[in-house]
């Protein structure tokens, strides 16, 4: 004769909750618990939804991205000749009509 395994017994939220102490039980009784609980649910949905709103379609609005550039560069001399990176780069954009 030869037994079949038994399954354990199917999990509910009341068998769950049955299996608190009494102590663990009575915090479910106060708003602030269920406040929490949807808090710690709320954050991670809240985070998900930024994140697929900026990356949903980048191009699409890239025209209404405000961009500043800063120049703060003096330049420097190597070797008797005179580098001005950022004045360069800020001529280079200027030459662009859509940067203007």
């Amino acid at each position: 004769m030869t037994q079949t395994p038994s399954r354990p017994p199917a999990r509910t939220v009341l068998s769950d909750f049955r299996r608190l102490t009494p102590s663990e039980r009575a915090l479910w009784r106060f708003p602030l618990m269920w406040l929490a609980a949807l808090a710690i649910l709320f954050i991670p949905l809240a985070y998900a939804g930024i994140y697929l709103a900026s990356v949903w379609d980048p191009y699409g609005r890239l025209a209404d991205l405000p961009v500043a550039l800063v120049n703060v560069d003096q330049g420097t001399t190597l070797r008797g000749k005179r580098y001005t990176l950022g004045g360069d780069v800020v001529r280079e954009l200027r030459k662009d009509p859509r940067c203007a």
